[in-house]
């Protein structure tokens, strides 16, 4: 489902103003990072560490077709003027195709990074059940299959 989102602080009122084409999927994401201090938004980390998950509320604002989401959110953005979010314009990079230069140097940033054993479990918990689609190709492609 797609749609424009709202995080709200409870306590305060203060809020984050986001959209999505998976809603249910993006809210997992949020999750995950603020649970693990790794949040694009500082704004939002901060009050998340100082007043806790239970203080926040995730509501979902309308339910939109994919290709109305940027418009929705802008109209969001302005309406409300949400004190989380960094940028005050919508946008995403869906279909943003990446240089190769981009993709080394994010490669190279990445290398050499130690993943502690419960980061490892907490992702190996959070991938059971989920199909890589990646993975699957390559296994099909290698038994004959497509």
């Amino acid at each position: 489902m797609s749609g424009i989102y709202v995080i709200i602080n409870k306590i305060n009122g203060h809020r984050y103003i986001g959209s999505s084409i998976n809603i249910k999927e993006r809210w997992r994401l949020h999750i995950v990072r603020l649970r693990n201090s790794n949040h694009h938004s500082p704004y939002l980390q901060h009050a998340w560490d100082k007043y806790g998950e239970k203080s926040f509320d995730f509501v979902i604002l309308i339910k939109c077709d994919p290709k109305y989401l940027l418009r929705n959110e802008q109209y969001y953005l302005d309406k409300l003027s949400p004190e989380y979010n960094i940028c005050p314009t919508a946008g995403n990079s869906l279909g943003v195709i990446r240089s190769n230069e981009y993709r080394r140097k994010q490669s190279i940033s990445q290398k050499d990074k130690i993943i502690s054993e419960e980061t490892r479990r907490k992702i190996s918990i959070g991938m059971r059940g989920k199909r890589n689609s990646h993975w699957g190709i390559l296994f099909q492609k290698k038994r004959g299959r497509k």
